[in-house]
């Protein structure tokens, strides 16, 4: 982006924490901030390359002629800056999940999916690289209804994916080596890091059952939405992050 792209970015920010402080004027702000992005959503798709949704049956050719045209194009403009990441999260690589929809800007987010949202040694080690390197504050554990991974280990077609029914068979047993890991517990500790589990509802992409676990008492308790909505508790609990840094 060049200055006055960046200046223009910077009074909208401002503009935007200016109207946060009036709950009737924070809510239109979300209105309109909705409209602009499925604004520019029906921009992007009329483009040549974004055209796949208008193909009946694309082929494998046309798939990465589409890639190669929106990257050829995408690569020749700046790139935004690096932004901190507060959050990671592992989820099912179900692509109805909208995950803009649970935490808005995705710049954020240290994303990690895979079939039926499974905790395993792979997945710690990455939970492990996104505390210590990318200095993420928040995990969250988001499995979500009507999850076909978790219905197939369930069913005869369990012995067809073999690798994925075991995993999902453990995930009990990999949250608890997530919990137990000693990164994680010196971060929790020490209140630099909170572990969440939900429910994404499939339809809405809403979160349910949102529980926060506690080194304390070692235990999943309810997290209330009107903390949620707590400006200063949010922003108190990411006061100090001042970066990312690279892995």
């Amino acid at each position: 982006m060049d200055k006055n792209q960046v200046s223009l970015l910077e009074h909208w920010v401002q503009f935007w924490m200016w109207m946060r402080r009036i709950p009737l004027l924070e809510q239109s702000a979300w209105w309109l901030s909705d409209r602009l992005y499925a604004l520019a959503m029906l921009i992007r798709q009329g483009s040549e390359s974004m055209t796949l949704h208008r193909l009946d049956n694309p082929s494998p050719e046309q798939i990465i002629a589409n890639v190669c045209a929106y990257n050829s194009r995408a690569s020749r403009q700046p790139k935004a800056p690096l932004s901190a990441t507060y959050i990671a999260v592992v989820r099912c690589m179900d692509r109805r999940l909208n995950l803009s929809r649970i935490f808005g800007d995705l710049r954020f987010v240290d994303d990690i999916a895979n079939p039926g949202a499974t905790v395993g040694p792979s997945v710690i080690e990455a939970l492990r690289i996104a505390v210590e390197k990318h200095g993420v504050r928040v995990i969250f554990l988001l499995g979500h209804t009507a999850c076909a991974a978790r219905s197939i280990a369930c069913s005869d077609e369990a012995q067809d994916f073999p690798l994925i029914t075991a995993t999902i068979h453990q995930h009990d047993a990999g949250i608890a080596d997530l919990l137990a890991d000693p990164v994680m517990v010196r971060a929790m500790t020490e209140r630099r890091l909170a572990v969440l589990r939900a429910t994404i509802d499939s339809d809405s992409d809403r979160l349910d059952d949102l529980q926060r676990y506690t080194v304390e008492g070692g235990d999943w308790r309810p997290v209330l939405k009107s903390w949620m909505l707590n400006r200063s508790a949010i922003a108190s609990a990411f006061s100090g992050h001042t970066g990312h840094p690279s892995l």
